[in-house]
């Protein structure tokens, strides 16, 4: 299973058209993971808390994947190296969580073609290294 590479710093996974079913759990236990890309694919259900244990994280992309649902999990908020977020035409949904706030590192969020929706915190805007915020067709509005 994926969770016993605790060595991996790097997952690739784009353009994977054979790639579905839903992301494990078990992704939690790569401590050491810094990106994961994953594009293309058809991943169901939604993204697990346990996302919130990489916390050498720095680039999390999960695009054009329609099929993953659900909301973006608070515990994102725990992974301090983020620097890049994109779940761009997702079927991810709900609020944009707070948490993303105290992501002092990062610099590119992209929700663009999901159906994430509600208010900007305005504690979101206090992200000085954010040079790249796109929620173009999402339902987001102004704080």
């Amino acid at each position: 299973e994926i969770g016993n590479l605790s060595s991996l710093e790097f997952l690739n996974l784009r353009f994977n058209f054979n790639l579905f079913g839903t992301v494990p759990t078990e992704i939690g236990n790569l401590t050491n993971l810094k990106t994961i890309l994953v594009d293309q694919g058809r991943l169901t259900g939604t993204i697990p808390t346990e996302v919130g244990n990489m916390l050498m994280l720095k680039r999390f992309v999960i695009s054009k994947t329609s099929l993953l649902s659900g909301t973006i999990p608070t515990e994102i908020g725990r992974c301090s190296m983020l620097e890049t977020v994109v779940l761009a035409e997702t079927s991810v949904r709900g609020n944009l969580p707070a948490e993303l706030s105290q992501l002092s590192n990062l610099m590119y969020l992209d929700l663009s073609d999901s159906t994430v929706s509600g208010t900007i915190a305005p504690a979101f805007f206090s992200l000085t290294n954010l040079t790249g915020f796109d929620v173009t067709r999402t339902f987001m509005g102004g704080a």
